[in-house]
């Protein structure tokens, strides 16, 4: 352990982390260092074989090489990390909100379960090879344009309110639903994805029409755009006799 700036840290081995802080270890293997502000660095090549809780470690200025997560990482409110290392891997769901550093994700992330991103507002594109075992949710990205990458989502994909994002051009799976949900300068969406549920529009005034989704997009369950169902069409109501 060594010292940065006035009352920082940093901790070049797990051990002497563990001494810093006996009790963020659980016996389940999990780590909550929530709120350490503390904390500066963390050491390279730490295996966590539980959850890890990096929640409002506003302190930390670096992501370290060579972490493995078995359970979920909670990276909320790591404001000063300014990338994420390209070796991470994470067993379960991943958190990372409120950052105005990072701009790009590891172009190879694999997380296990879901993977939530929010309030990142330089973020400028989502990983090429992402892969993820459930969910996607990216809110509040205000310098994505493009979402373009060949993606296989078991569960759902949501993207809302990034008001930058103009195109859902990739070829993309999705298990469950596809939502789009205030988007101002969206123009095109998902014209060559396979959904095999729902696929829900709300808020994109900026959206050219639904033709080629229609034309292009496989879709198992229905289209509703501002919450009125659009495809498949509604059967026409019997004339009142």
């Amino acid at each position: 352990m060594c010292c940065g700036r006035e009352n920082a840290v940093k901790f070049k081995s797990v051990e002497a982390l563990r001494a810093a802080y006996p009790d963020a270890f659980k016996k389940d293997g999990s780590v909550d260092l929530t709120n350490k502000r503390e904390i500066e660095e963390l050491p390279d090549n730490w295996h966590v074989t539980g959850t890890l809780s990096l929640r409002q470690c506003t302190g930390l200025t670096s992501f370290p090489s060579g972490l493995k997560v078995d359970g979920a990482l909670d990276m909320r409110r790591c404001k000063n990390i300014p990338e994420v290392a390209d070796d991470l891997s994470v067993g379960q769901s991943m958190v990372l909100t409120v950052n105005s550093k990072v701009r790009d994700l590891p172009k190879h992330l694999t997380v296990g379960g879901s993977l939530f991103l929010s309030d990142l507002p330089n973020l400028r594109k989502v990983p090429q090879g992402l892969k993820v075992g459930r969910d996607v949710d990216i809110a509040y990205c205000d310098a994505l344009v493009a979402v373009d990458m060949a993606l296989d989502i078991p569960g759902n994909l949501s993207i809302k309110k990034c008001r930058s994002l103009e195109c859902v051009e990739a070829e993309i799976n999705i298990g469950d639903t596809l939502r789009l949900i205030d988007l101002p300068s969206l123009k095109e969406a998902a014209p060559r994805a396979r959904i095999r549920g729902d696929m829900i529009i709300e808020e994109c005034p900026a959206l050219a029409g639904l033709d080629p989704i229609l034309y292009f997009t496989e879709i198992g369950g229905e289209i509703r755009v501002d919450d009125a169902k659009v495809w498949p069409v509604p059967e026409p109501s019997a004339p009142s006799p």
